[in-house]
């Protein structure tokens, strides 16, 4: 974390309306300030099972150890985001068998081996994606208006709670669950 500045911490009143530990980042040429949703999800039945929260400029591969669950899957489907040979190696450690986008600076073309399994792969990656369409669209939820990385955590924490209350809803009412 980058230190506050002293004219924030010695007021109060300034620092209860400045959010220090959000940070902004950029993706798709857009800007974007607060904090990310990180996930692990079944992707079976698209239930939330583990979430982190973030600030928005924390890159998803220092995430991904802390969410892997063996008692989900010991599979791990990512997109491009989460892969480098360190994470590779480091799920090989610990008993993952790796499933992460190998797109590491370049698209592999559909006809090659690589682009080949990168498409194997997204059918089951692209299901986790569903989550965050639905939190965004039918719950409005990608936008919080919250102050501070706990009220964040929270309010994310309840957002994943009641999208895995609708969808639990929606396997049983398809009696799928």
């Amino acid at each position: 974390m980058e230190r506050v500045p002293s004219c924030i911490t010695n007021n109060p009143h300034i620092a209860a309306q400045k959010d220090v530990h959000a940070r902004w980042t950029m993706k798709n040429n857009a800007s974007y300030f607060g904090y990310k949703n990180h996930i692990n999800a079944d992707a079976k039945h698209k239930i939330v099972r583990k979430y982190g929260v973030t600030p928005a400029s924390t890159s998803d591969i220092h995430c991904l150890e802390a969410l892997l669950d063996k008692r989900n899957d010991n599979r791990v489907w990512a997109d491009s985001a989460y892969y480098s040979k360190a994470s590779e190696n480091r799920l090989k450690e610990l008993g993952f068998e790796s499933r992460l986008i190998r797109r590491y600076g370049v698209h592999f073309p559909a006809w090659t081996y690589q682009g080949r399994q990168n498409s194997r792969y997204a059918k089951v990656r692209k299901r986790v994606e569903h989550v965050f369409g639905f939190m965004e669209n039918s719950m409005k939820g990608m936008f919080i208006r919250v102050i501070g990385i706990s009220r964040a955590k929270t309010k994310i924490c309840l957002m994943n709670l009641a999208y895995n209350m609708a969808r639990f809803e929606q396997l049983e009412r398809l009696d799928v669950a």
